[in-house]
C-alpha cells in the first residue's frame, strides 16, 4: 500500500468514526480541553503545588533521562518508589522528549480522564439508547470525584482511572482476555490496585465461563474460574509484594508509610483477624466520624445509590475500605483525588444497577393491564434517571464550589488575573542556574523543570537559595510556616536579595554541589 493510499484509509476511517460516533467523540474532546484549560489556569495562578505535582515532575522527568525517579522534594536522594509503586509514570516520560515542563503531566491526565468515558459509554450504550449513553457519559466525566482530581494537580491514578472502566467493561463483556490484561496494568498503577484485581478474579469465578470460545491446547486453563482464581491470588500477593518488599526497599525508613490502620491492627493479618472477630465496630468505624458518611454518600448519591444494585460494586470496596477504615483523616475528605479512582466503577455500577432496576419494573408491569405501560414504564425511569445524574452535575458545579472546582471555570475565577503571579515570576527571574533551592509549596512546581528544589528546610545543607511566600498558611507538607520558614533560614545564614509584596528571595553564601546541577 503507497503511502497515500494508506493516509487516505486512515482519513475515511476517521471520518467514519466522527460520522458514526460524533457525539461521544465530542464529550471526550470537551471533556480534555475544559480539564486541560482549568488545570493549566492553576498552574497559571500558582496555585498548583510541589506536593505533588512537583514530585511528579521530578520523577518522570528523570525517567526520561534514563535515571531513577527521585524526587528531592520528597527528600534528598529519595525515590519516589518509596512511597507508592507506580512504575506505570515512566510511560509518560518520552512526552518530555518532546515538552519537558510539569504542564505535560496535567494534560497527560486530562486525556486520560478523558479516553475513560470511552467504556462508560459502551458500557451504557449496551443498555440504554447511543444517546442515553452519551448523556451518561458526560456526566461522569463531570462527576465531583474527577473535578476534585483535577483539582489537585497530577497523581498516579490518573492511570487508574481509564485502566478500571475498561476492566469493568470487559468483565461485562465476559472478554477475559482483555480483562486480565488490564489488571495485569493495574498492577503497575499503584500498590493497593492489587485488592481490586483480587476482587475482579472473584467475579470471573463468580460468573463461570465467558461466552469467548476456548483456544486451542489446554482449554480448560482458560476458563474464566481459573484465570479468575489466578487473578485473585496475584492481586493478593502483589499487594503483599509491593507493600512488604518492592516500596520497603526503597523508602529511607524501609517501611511501608501508608499502612495506618491503627484501629485495626499493625499489620494485615491483625486488621484481618480483628475484621472476623469484631465485625460490628468495623461496620461503625467505616462511617465514623460523620466525615466518613458524608464522603460515602456524596460518592452514591448523584445516581441515587443505584450502584448498590450492581455486582460490579465489589469492585470499589476494597478502595473504600481502605479509605475509610484509615487512621489518614485526609484520605475520608471529599477533596483531593481519592475518591476518583472508584468514579468509573461507581459510575458503570450505576448504569448497570438502573437497567436490573428497570428490568424488574418492567417484569412487574408486565403482569398488569396494557401493554403501554409496559413499554412506558422503564424508559421513564432511567430518562427520569439519567435526568437527575445531568443536574447534580449542573446544579452542582454552579452552586457547590467546595465540592464541584470547575466552578471557577463559570465564574471566571480561574482566569481572574492578580499580582501575585507577575510578583513571583519576577522574583524567579533573579535565580541563578545550576544551583540548589528551596520554594514554598506552590511556587516549587514551576522550578523543578531548571532547578535541584525542595521544600524549605528540606535540602539537607545543600540549598543556597531560597523563595518564601509569606502569604500562605504553610509552606508545603510537613514543613514549617512561611514566618518559621524564614526565620531558620536567617539563623542559617541567608540574607534576603529581593521582596515582591509577600514573595521574598533568600541567598547565602557557600560552596555549590555538583548534585544541584538538573539537566
Amino acid at each position: 500500500m503507497t503511502p497515500a493510499a494508506w493516509s487516505a484509509r486512515v482519513v475515511n476511517r476517521l471520518r467514519r468514526v466522527l460520522v458514526q460516533r460524533g457525539w461521544e467523540t465530542l464529550v471526550v474532546a470537551g471533556g480534555f480541553a475544559v480539564y486541560s484549560v482549568y488545570a493549566l489556569s492553576r498552574h497559571a495562578q500558582y496555585l498548583t503545588a510541589g506536593y505533588d505535582l512537583g514530585i511528579f515532575d521530578q520523577a518522570v522527568r528523570a525517567y526520561s533521562h534514563f535515571q531513577a525517579p527521585i524526587a528531592p522534594l520528597k527528600g534528598i536522594g529519595v525515590s519516589v518508589l518509596g512511597d507508592h509503586f507506580h512504575p506505570i509514570i515512566a510511560l509518560l516520560a518520552p512526552l518530555y522528549w518532546v515538552w519537558d515542563d510539569p504542564r505535560t503531566l496535567l494534560l497527560a491526565q486530562a486525556a486520560l480522564f478523558a479516553l475513560s468515558t470511552i467504556p462508560v459509554m459502551r458500557f451504557a450504550e449496551r443498555r440504554f439508547s447511543r444517546a442515553g449513553a452519551v448523556a451518561i457519559g458526560a456526566a461522569y466525566l463531570s462527576s465531583w470525584p474527577l473535578q476534585a482530581a483535577v483539582n489537585f494537580d497530577f497523581h498516579e491514578i490518573a492511570f487508574a482511572v481509564p485502566l478500571l472502566a475498561v476492566l469493568v467493561d470487559a468483565l461485562d463483556r465476559r472478554a477475559t482476555r482483555t480483562a486480565v490484561l488490564t489488571c495485569l496494568a493495574l498492577l503497575l498503577v499503584r500498590e493497593d490496585m492489587g485488592v481490586i484485581v483480587a476482587m475482579a478474579g472473584v467475579l470471573l469465578v463468580v460468573r463461570g465461563r465467558a461466552t469467548e470460545a476456548p483456544s486451542r491446547g489446554l482449554a480448560h486453563l482458560r476458563d474464566p474460574r481459573w484465570i479468575g482464581a489466578a487473578l485473585g491470588v496475584t492481586g493478593v500477593v502483589m499487594f503483599w509484594l509491593t507493600t512488604s518488599v518492592f516500596i520497603p526497599a526503597f523508602a529511607p525508613s524501609g517501611t511501608f508509610a501508608y499502612w495506618d490502620y491503627s484501629a485495626l491492627g499493625h499489620d494485615l493479618p491483625s486488621a484481618i483477624r480483628d475484621g472476623l472477630t469484631r465485625p460490628w465496630s468495623v461496620a461503625k468505624l467505616l462511617v465514623t466520624p460523620t466525615v466518613k458518611a458524608h464522603t460515602l454518600f456524596m460518592l452514591f448519591m448523584p445516581a441515587l445509590f443505584t450502584a448498590l444494585a450492581s455486582p460490579y460494586l465489589l469492585l470499589a470496596l476494597p478502595v473504600l475500605a481502605e479509605r475509610m477504615l484509615n487512621s489518614r483523616s485526609q484520605v475520608w475528605l471529599v477533596q483531593f483525588h481519592y475518591s476518583a479512582v472508584t468514579a468509573p466503577i461507581l459510575a458503570m455500577a450505576a448504569v448497570d444497577g438502573i437497567s436490573r432496576v428497570a428490568a424488574l419494573v418492567d417484569r412487574r408491569r408486565r403482569q398488569g393491564p396494557g401493554e403501554t405501560a409496559v413499554r412506558s414504564g422503564p424508559r421513564w425511569l432511567v430518562r427520569s434517571w439519567i435526568a437527575w445524574l445531568i443536574g447534580t452535575v449542573v446544579i452542582g458545579t454552579a452552586m457547590f464550589p467546595a465540592t464541584y472546582p470547575l466552578n471557577r471555570l463559570v465564574t471566571g475565577g480561574a482566569f481572574e488575573q492578580t499580582s501575585r503571579p507577575r510578583q513571583i515570576a519576577d522574583v524567579l527571574t533573579h535565580l541563578p542556574l545550576g544551583v540548589c533551592v528551596e520554594a514554598d509549596d506552590r511556587i516549587a512546581p514551576h522550578v523543578t523543570k531548571r532547578w535541584l528544589v525542595t521544600l524549605p528546610t528540606r535540602s539537607d545543607g545543600l540549598a543556597t537559595w531560597e523563595v518564601i511566600d509569606l502569604n500562605q498558611v504553610t509552606s508545603g507538607w510537613q514543613a514549617p510556616a512561611p514566618a518559621i520558614a524564614f526565620a531558620d533560614a536567617e539563623a542559617l545564614g541567608f540574607r534576603q536579595v529581593l521582596r515582591e509584596g509577600p514573595i521574598i528571595l533568600m541567598t547565602r553564601d557557600g560552596a555549590v554541589d555538583p548534585r544541584c546541577t538538573v539537566r
